[in-house]
């Protein structure tokens, strides 16, 4: 099954959405990686809503998760974004990208598309105390398109598990005391378990990982507010 790839919204917009909310989070900067794994889950979780692509990004499973290329150009089409350069102690060059906005940015709304507004705020709510490994490990362990992908692959968005629906009926009193004392008491247990657990990793794995999260704080590009 291919999902639909007719795009919804433009990816400058969603960015500068995102940038937005971030902002009124309290986070006056923001990596790099975290901007694009917001932007993958904010397409993860309109599809997952609506069955059909926000964007017509082409997200593959690359070195960190979730990539995709064409943000690279995308970028350069916000004006509000500037560029520069920044040495680090150990010699090496880092790339920070400068928003040049002024305080009326917070009131503008770069998303018309209400549903979209209310994922983004969502997002940046849920992970604005977040650190970035524990976001990447989410992304990694915790949504299908990435779980069943290899590395290298365009990730399928139409393997995202639907929306379980509630169904209402009418339940007695006495069933509803009977579940309450079930949960009360943690009979069941199953249901608080995470829906994909993450597996055990060997020592040689666990090690990889470290030294590519520490890459990752050398490659880490930031976006910093310019008039601060």
């Amino acid at each position: 099954m291919r999902d639909n790839n007719t795009p919804t919204i433009k990816v400058e917009n969603l960015i500068l959405e995102i940038l937005k909310e971030e902002w009124n989070n309290g986070n006056k900067q923001i990596l790099t990686i975290k901007l694009i794994k917001l932007l993958y889950l904010t397409e993860y979780e309109y599809y997952k809503l609506k069955r059909q692509r926000l964007t017509n990004l082409r997200w593959i499973f690359y070195k960190y998760g979730p990539f995709a290329f064409e943000l690279k150009r995308i970028r350069h089409n916000i004006l509000q974004l500037e560029e520069e350069e920044k040495v680090l102690n150990s010699g090496r060059v880092i790339k920070l990208l400068g928003v040049s906005w002024d305080m009326n940015f917070v009131q503008e709304r770069f998303v018309e598309n209400i549903e979209v507004v209310a994922i983004t705020k969502r997002l940046t709510h849920q992970w604005k105390d977040s650190n970035k490994n524990e976001l990447l490990n989410f992304v990694y362990h915790h949504t299908e398109p990435m779980m069943v992908a290899n590395r290298g692959e365009v990730l399928d968005f139409s393997v995202i598990a639907e929306p379980q629906l509630l169904l209402h009926t009418k339940i007695s009193e006495e069933k509803v005391r009977e579940l309450r004392k079930h949960f009360k008491y943690g009979k069941s247990q199953e249901l608080r378990k995470p829906l994909y657990p993450l597996p055990e990793l060997s020592e040689e794995w666990k090690k990889k990982l470290r030294k590519a999260f520490e890459a990752l704080e050398i490659e880490d590009t930031v976006i910093l507010p310019k008039h601060l």
